[in-house]
């Protein structure tokens, strides 16, 4: 915008400098030719005066002496012509073989009338100038016309002096140009700047941080418009905050009772029996079920509110750490969890500190859920260009492409037959992943080639071979027989921005 308004305000200067300055450059150009062509007709006009009696007595001696006198001190070429129409006296030695150029003046003048005329002698410019000379007053015969005087004045300073004319217009336009730019620039950053810090707080707003307000500044139109952005923003931030405040204050009010409850149920455990105790697991596994379905919503209201500052993260330290973290219980699960990484170019990214822990969390939760025992779990880091993705598939049952597109959706458990979960855990990963910049997709797993990277099947990554998970495959028992088999995988990217300077 800023720049639209300095080019508007340079077309204006342009347009207003055209309709000046041309219109002064053709008077000017017709006013230094108007001068010359009355010079050479002033001098002309007095030589003829002069030399009247000289061409009436054809006395050419003195009229010889007369124009060479004229072309020594004022430069120009006299040329005098009897009533007969030749060349009595000239400066000029060449003037006679020009007299053909000159015969439309010269028949003016001994026509009685002045005539003037732009001509090119020699590729130089002159103005000629043609009078009639009449005769000595008093005597009628000698009244009458005794001939013509032609006078031609260079017209090289004329034309030098217009150059200079039509030169300074033209710097004077690029000044007036120049300083309007600068004028303009200084006036569309004043305007501009608070729609710049507008734009900020939309832009800070959009990402989640409900506190952002404009400061209104500049015009009246854009200090409404800033106040009408704040009394919005203001209202969404008490929308929102309400909802989370409610989550949150339900889903804490919900612990207390919950985590009584399942005390009591195993209490219970060695009082019932037979049926009785079936249905007392099914209760138990039900409680812990509404627990992590509370303690979902609890993390997920605080995923949804203000959002803190971001800081440099150190990705690969982190997955490395929530990987040993992992490793005693997939290991007691009898899954294997396998981790590569490359020697990545900058592992620093712009995340807010501990999302990408509960990120990596929830997904190594649940491919370990997903993996039957024998199956393996891999995990990568992988450069990109815009950052770091990490990788994780596991060789679970897999999901098909309708139930991968409702994955993130609340509360959806259609995606894995049988976890039993509270449907909020990809839904907090794609939460926490939004509120970081970074973007999460899911695959289903590419066939496995023993040298290609997790990601690499995918995105055509390098091969790193530490986290090859394998191909399905039937895992054997121990008796030789072959067991269940592995089942596809799903493939796991988060896309993680890079650090910005």
């Amino acid at each position: 915008m800023r720049q639209r308004l300095v080019l508007s305000y340079l077309s204006v200067a342009a347009v207003v400098l055209l309709v000046l300055e041309i219109p002064f450059a053709i008077l000017t150009y017709r006013h230094e030719r108007d001068l010359l062509v009355n010079q050479a007709t002033q001098q002309a006009t007095g030589i003829a005066v002069v030399v009247a009696q000289d061409v009436a007595d054809r006395r050419q001696a003195s009229l010889g002496d007369l124009v060479r006198r004229y072309h020594t001190e004022a430069g120009g070429e006299v040329l005098v012509i009897s009533r007969s129409g030749t060349a009595a006296a000239d400066s000029d030695l060449d003037a006679r073989e020009d007299l053909a150029l000159l015969r439309p003046q010269i028949r003016s003048a001994l026509a009685g009338k002045t005539a003037s005329a732009w001509l090119v002698e020699d590729g130089n410019p002159v103005v000629v100038a043609a009078v009639p000379v009449h005769g000595e007053a008093g005597d009628p015969e000698e009244t009458a016309l005794a001939g013509a005087v032609l006078v031609s004045v260079p017209a090289d300073a004329t034309y030098d002096r217009i150059h200079a004319m039509w030169i300074a217009l033209a710097g004077f336009a690029v000044v007036i140009l120049a300083l309007t730019g600068l004028l303009g620039a200084r006036i569309a950053r004043d305007l501009t700047r608070p729609l710049a810090k507008l734009e900020h707080a939309v832009s800070r707003l959009g990402d989640g941080q409900l506190s952002e307000r404009a400061t209104p500044e500049g015009p009246n139109e854009l200090r409404a418009l800033a106040r009408a952005f704040n009394g919005m923003a203001e209202r969404i931030e008490d929308l929102v905050s309400a909802q989370a405040r409610f989550v949150a204050d339900a889903s804490h009010q919900l612990r207390s009772p919950l985590t009584a409850l399942r005390l009591r149920l195993e209490n219970l455990e060695t009082d019932v029996g037979g049926a009785a105790e079936e249905s007392l697991g099914a209760a138990q596994r039900e409680v812990q079920r509404l627990s992590r379905l509370v303690d979902g919503l609890l993390t997920l209201s605080r995923a949804e509110g203000d959002r803190p500052d971001r800081e440099a993260v150190d990705v690969a330290s982190v997955v490395e750490e929530r990987v040993e973290f992992w490793e005693p219980l997939a290991t007691e699960r009898g899954v294997d969890i396998r981790l590569a990484t490359t020697n990545l170019a900058d592992p620093v990214m712009s995340l807010i500190p501990g999302d990408l822990e509960q990120i990596v969390d929830n997904l190594l939760a649940n491919s370990l859920d997903a993996t039957p025992e024998g199956g393996a779990i891999g995990v990568e880091l992988c450069d990109t260009i815009a950052g770091v993705d990490v990788a994780i598939i596991d060789q679970g049952p897999g999901m098909s492409d309708e139930a991968i597109a409702r994955a993130f959706d609340r509360f959806w458990q259609g995606g894995r037959p049988g976890s039993g979960g509270s449907g909020l855990g990809l839904a907090i990963v794609a939460q926490l992943a939004h509120r970081n910049g970074a973007e999460i997709e899911l695959l289903p797993a590419p066939p496995r080639d023993p040298t290609a990277s997790v990601a690499g099947g995918v995105r055509g990554g390098a091969p790193v071979g530490g986290a090859d998970v394998g191909g399905p495959e039937p895992v054997h028992d121990a008796e030789g027989g072959e067991g269940r088999g592995l089942g596809p995988g799903l493939l796991a990217l988060v896309h993680l921005r890079a650090l910005e300077s």
